[in-house]
């Protein structure tokens, strides 16, 4: 190997070491921002129980059923309203 070859394989693996350095601070601020994202997840989950006393796995089901009964209770309502306007029409 002549020294030429020798100073370029030295230049090639310190810019494979710079390039690996640099992934490993990339993975590691994913790994920060993942944990950051894992935290403020859980404390969703918690407020989610604390304040509507509701799993956030059934969140949706229970969003679902709020939807029927609100529907149910408008139709109700519509229909009393219906039955005072007919009543005042008379």
């Amino acid at each position: 190997m002549t020294h030429d070859e020798y100073i370029k394989n030295q230049d090639f693996l310190k810019k494979l070491i710079e390039r690996k350095s640099k992934a490993e601070g990339s993975i590691e601020t994913r790994n920060t921002s993942i944990k950051k994202i894992e935290t403020d997840l859980n404390a969703l989950k918690q407020r989610c129980k604390d304040e509507l006393g509701v799993n956030p796995a059934e969140l949706k089901s229970e969003i679902e059923n709020l939807k029927v009964q609100f529907n149910q209770n408008m139709g109700k309502i519509k229909e009393e309203l219906d039955k005072i306007s007919g009543e005042s029409e008379e």
